[in-house]
């Protein structure tokens, strides 16, 4: 590979032609350390290109009621993802035809990666709901070690709550945005 074109006039120094010893062992140290630069810089480029390898996918999205999926079905339920590194940004769309027979708490499922093993790994996802009850505010957050998304509700006074599968209807929809690390 080229780096630098020199006129034909130019004629650089090679080690054939310097004849003064001081100005030889120069030119090989400068050679030398030339050549480690280069080997550093390549091994920091071809380890900065495998931490920034971009994933692109799909993932199912599904919910869960106390770990239940009795009866749950769907008229949509993907989405997408986009990994680079240790950072995953999904999205997704779910709608309910039917919220099924299972009871208890209410999480989203199928995060395509799971979640780093921290609690600063718990990242706040951005959610949009409808025809889901609660009260005053809805809210969501991925869970650490996990594929999940809970999904709770806080009201004006502070007080959070797990939202349950009393919330949801037969035609609910949940429509979900988060960034967040893997290990």
């Amino acid at each position: 590979m080229e780096f630098l074109k020199f006129p034909k006039s130019v004629i650089l120094p090679t080690l054939e032609n310097i004849e003064d010893e001081k100005v030889k062992r120069i030119f090989e140290e400068y050679n030398r350390v030339f050549n480690e630069l280069v080997t550093a810089i390549y091994s920091d480029v071809s380890w900065l290109h495998e931490k920034l390898t971009v994933e692109e996918g799909t993932w199912t999205m599904g919910i869960s009621f106390n770990g239940g999926t009795t009866g749950i079905t769907y008229s949509a339920n993907t989405g997408y993802y986009t990994k680079i590194g240790n950072i995953v940004t999904i999205s997704g769309y779910m709608l309910l035809t039917s919220k099924g027979s299972s009871t208890g708490n209410a999480v989203i499922t199928g995060l395509p990666f799971t979640v780093v093993n921290n609690t600063a790994g718990i990242t706040a996802v951005t959610i949009y709901l409808q025809n889901v009850t609660f009260a005053n505010q809805f809210q969501g957050n991925t869970i650490q070690n996990g594929t999940t998304i809970e999904l709770s509700e806080v009201t004006e006074a502070g007080v959070p709550t797990t939202l349950t599968n009393a919330d949801f209807t037969n035609n609910s929809v949940v429509i979900v945005n988060c960034t967040y690390r893997i290990e």
